[in-house]
């Protein structure tokens, strides 16, 4: 048995800004005017040049298509961005998610003779990497049908013949689509193991009834890991899952239905949607530039709102309290019910909402885990989660619970956490791919 309690701290802090997990999520957060400042002024790079590079090294870059745009990731220093057409194959990234000037990244395509990008240059500081431009992955595409939900869903496959150990992912809250996670199904498949994903209940090509509970979303993340392991390109034995942020309270009930053979997950809540809105509060005004007092008002508030969904609280005084609060300066930056009859729908009702404790099915699990959180994480805060998580699976094999000190939700380095700062971010927090990918070597290909 084997257990491991990682807390990794890096000094160097860039001042800078991320679903889902992820690079598109950052982008679209970044892009989508989330922070208090405006967007500068993109002239974005043809989107034709996406796709996947390797170094002699067996490092990676990748150009994907983000909302307005070319953007990159650069594996090795874990720095992304929106790309800029400098000239015909020559993009350029400035400062933060989305900066023009000045030039801090260049990536110089070079092409056949028939036209076809060959290769990528990538520069940044006294940097110079070749990268030798990589097949694209294959896709298969299909609809999985369970009750009255049908799944529009995607594989992406590593080269070769496989079988292939399988990672199925999950996306965090709010809408959620395939492309959102393309870019990790590609980054997996380029670690030997294929991706799953779909569209989630209500967004994209999945049709069917909106989910009410995390139930719901459980029964498809089911779906689709009952699918993956029918498949002749999956190694049946050795299919995973993937869980960002909300899904920490889908995995584990979707694994009571489905067993996998692995965990990876990232920015995870282990307390209820109602403890999580108490702990993450505070901290989350506070670094975002709230006074203290406001974010104390906001935490009694929110517990207001707990004892309201609970029946503790009648509307009448929920609602006299709602009032006085509405010009507050923290009344529009947390979540809250406005209706006399909100307690009544299944989020609040059921065992499966607002009140689930996901914590025992996290300690029913016996599979190898990865879970990562961020130290500066103001949304699912590390200190309220990982200590609970590490106890949970003590003495489970092969569990590992590791917090990147300057690590924000979506695992970018950051400096307060909060989502202020968003835009100005563009760097993986230090070791969050080493993690992942060491993980993946040792207790998904070594042991599929």
């Amino acid at each position: 048995m084997r257990k491991a309690y990682v807390r990794v701290n890096h000094n160097s802090r860039a001042a800078m800004n991320h679903a889902s997990t992820a690079a598109y999520v950052l982008l679209a957060l970044a892009l989508c005017g989330c922070s208090a400042r405006p967007a500068p002024q993109l002239v974005p790079a043809d989107t034709s040049s996406a796709g996947g590079f390797v170094a002699e090294d067996g490092s990676r870059l990748t150009l994907f298509e983000a909302p307005l745009g070319l953007a990159f990731l650069h594996y090795p220093s874990g720095r992304l961005g929106v790309l800029h057409q400098l000239d015909q194959d020559h993009h350029g990234a400035g400062p933060g998610a989305m900066g023009r000037n000045p030039i801090e990244v260049e990536v110089l395509l070079s092409r056949a003779p028939n036209g076809a990008i060959q290769g990528a240059r990538y520069r940044a500081g006294s940097g110079d990497q070749w990268f030798e431009r990589l097949p694209p992955f294959r896709r298969v595409n299909t609809t999985i049908s369970h009750g009255q939900v049908a799944l529009a869903a995607s594989a992406t496959l590593p080269a070769g013949d496989g079988p292939f150990p399988v990672v199925v992912m999950n996306h965090g809250g709010g809408p959620g689509v395939r492309s959102d996670l393309q870019i990790w199904a590609d980054y997996f498949a380029g670690l030997g193991v294929a991706a799953v994903t779909y569209d989630k209940r209500g967004s994209g090509e999945t049709t069917g009834p909106a989910w009410d509970t995390f139930e719901d979303l459980a029964a498809d993340a089911a779906a689709a890991t009952s699918w993956a392991k029918g498949e002749a390109w999956a190694k049946s034995g050795c299919v995973g899952t993937w869980a960002y942020s909300q899904s920490g309270w889908v995995v584990p009930l979707a694994i009571q239905r489905e067993g996998v053979a692995f965990v990876i997950a990232v920015s995870i809540p282990v307390i209820s949607p109602a403890q999580r809105a108490v702990a993450s509060v505070r901290p989350r005004l506070v670094a975002d530039g709230l006074s203290q007092r406001d974010a104390d008002e906001a935490r009694d508030f929110i517990e207001l709102v707990n004892q309201f969904g609970r029946g503790m609280v009648s509307w009448s005084d929920y609602n006299r309290a709602l009032e006085a609060a509405r010009n507050s300066a923290w009344f529009d930056r947390v979540e809250k019910p406005t209706t006399e009859d909100a307690p009544s729908s299944p989020f609040y009702t059921t065992q499966y909402g607002r009140y689930l404790d996901p914590l025992p099915y996290w300690a029913d699990l016996d599979m190898p885990l990865l879970a990562i959180y961020g130290g500066l994480d103001t949304t699912v805060p590390s200190n309220s989660n990982a200590p609970l998580l590490m106890n949970a699976v003590a003495g489970r094999r092969a569990s590992i619970v590791a917090v990147l000190a300057d690590a924000n939700h979506q695992m970018l380095r950051a400096v307060t956490g909060g989502d202020a700062e968003l835009i100005d971010l563009n760097t993986y927090a230090h070791g969050y791919f080493a993690l992942i990918e060491g993980f993946v070597a040792r207790h998904v290909v070594a042991h599929c």
